[in-house]
């Protein structure tokens, strides 16, 4: 995506996956907000994103993709 300007991204509940790429190269993204009702999130969707911050539900699949890939995360929604 390369987006320099990109800081915050909220999805609404509802959204059910992120597909490959979606946020690649972001390097301001600081929080994303992602919702119980993500299932999938692509391996790739938040690579160079440096500053990024997930925030999602405990025991979400959000939640496991960002222990699983390393990713700062907290679960406060």
């Amino acid at each position: 995506m390369n987006c320099q300007k990109l800081k915050t991204i909220v999805f609404d509940e509802g959204i059910r996956h992120i597909g490959r790429h979606a946020f690649r190269n972001c390097p301001n993204l600081k929080n994303a907000y992602l919702p119980a009702s993500i299932g999938y999130i692509d391996d790739t969707a938040f690579i160079d994103c440096p500053l990024l911050t997930i925030h999602c539900k405990q025991g979400s699949y959000a939640e496991k993709y960002a222990s699983q890939n390393n990713l700062h995360y907290i679960t406060d929604l």
